[in-house]
């Protein structure tokens, strides 16, 4: 099944928001993330968070959490043979056995998809305790 995803009322919140190319923002849905490409758009030096989804602990009043912060300069690929040739890097290093199977998904889905290059300058990151030691790593306590 193929994921499309239609941003509701996306000018009129992109419009509403007034958004400051050096401007700070917080997508708390990213999901389809049509309206933080909108918002990525029209930013020069300005920060974008975006949050999507998290594993809900509600026994633990808590959330499971990873995250990374990365800052840079985003683009996005509008050449068609750039973002084909981006699409087929990133499905090589996901599906390095299926070839064939990579570039029919690529030749059926890259009209809806949106690529984006982001030049990193600095990244940092963080998870959850939780999630720490259930892949073994980090203290038992």
């Amino acid at each position: 099944m193929e994921f499309v995803h239609k941003s509701v009322l996306l000018h009129e919140c992109i419009e509403a928001l007034c958004i400051r190319p050096d401007g700070v923002y917080l997508d708390g849905t990213l999901g389809g993330a049509g309206h933080s490409l909108q918002i990525a758009r029209r930013l020069t030096t300005g920060r974008l968070i975006g949050i999507d989804q998290d594993q809900i602990a509600p026994e633990e009043y808590t959330s499971y959490f990873r995250s990374v912060i990365a800052f840079g300069t985003i683009r996005v690929l509008e050449d068609p043979a750039e973002k084909r040739e981006a699409l087929r890097l990133l499905a090589g290093k996901y599906f390095p056995d299926d070839p064939e199977g990579r570039e029919a998904e690529i030749q059926k889905t890259i009209a809806s998809v949106t690529m984006l290059e982001l030049a990193v300058e600095h990244m940092t990151g963080k998870e959850a305790i939780e999630l720490v030691r259930k892949d073994g790593v980090g203290p038992e306590n």
